[in-house]
């Protein structure tokens, strides 16, 4: 009778250690709104371009600069690149592509975005301007202060998130904007002048 509540205590930990570990808590899945709402809002905000790597531009003396700006469920994307001359500081062979998408999610948790508009230079060096509705996918990975956006065709782009700046607003040309003085409170006594 003595063994039986150690033999219970024994047969306890034997199935304790052989029931496969769970996570109490509910993973999301990749496609969980929560999930979705997550990504969207770790996304938002000024992205500047810190790697490109793709296929079909060789890497060999290249330099790119480019900005990411999303916004709610659109974005704009600016990039430019060209090849460094033998003096290793200007660039030949500009050229650019600039657009504006509108972007949702699809089943998979990818992005999925639609130009709104957008331009970009022909072989020719004449602008070239984006047919609306043109689909693009990306597939995003957030990384601790980075984003890294993978295209159906290979490109994959890398950004670090530009920092909001804490001093004083501007205007659309730079200047300061003066704050506000805060509104003064009404006077309880109305608008009587004071007693002579």
């Amino acid at each position: 009778m003595r063994c039986l509540p150690h033999a219970a205590a024994a047969l306890a930990l034997l199935t304790v250690s052989f029931t496969p570990a769970q996570d109490l808590r509910a993973r999301p899945k990749a496609t969980d709104p929560r999930t979705l709402d997550a990504k969207l809002a770790a996304m938002q905000g000024l992205w500047r371009l810190t790697a490109l790597d793709t296929p079909k531009l060789p890497r060999d003396r290249r330099d790119q600069a480019g900005y990411l700006l999303v916004s709610g469920t659109c974005f704009s994307l600016e990039v430019h690149w060209g090849w460094l001359g033998p003096d290793g500081k200007n660039a030949a062979q500009k050229d650019f592509q600039s657009g504006t998408h509108r972007f949702e999610f699809d089943q998979a948790g990818n992005l999925e975005a639609r130009s709104l508009i957008g331009a970009a230079f022909m072989q020719s060096g004449l602008m070239q301007w984006e047919e609306p509705g043109k689909v693009r996918r990306y597939k995003v990975d957030h990384l601790a202060q980075a984003m890294r956006w993978t295209n159906d065709d290979g490109a994959v782009f890398t950004f670090e998130q530009v920092p909001m700046a804490k001093s004083a607003r501007t205007d659309i040309f730079g200047r300061p904007i003066p704050e506000k003085a805060p509104e003064k409170a009404p006077d309880p006594g109305g608008d009587k002048p004071p007693p002579k």
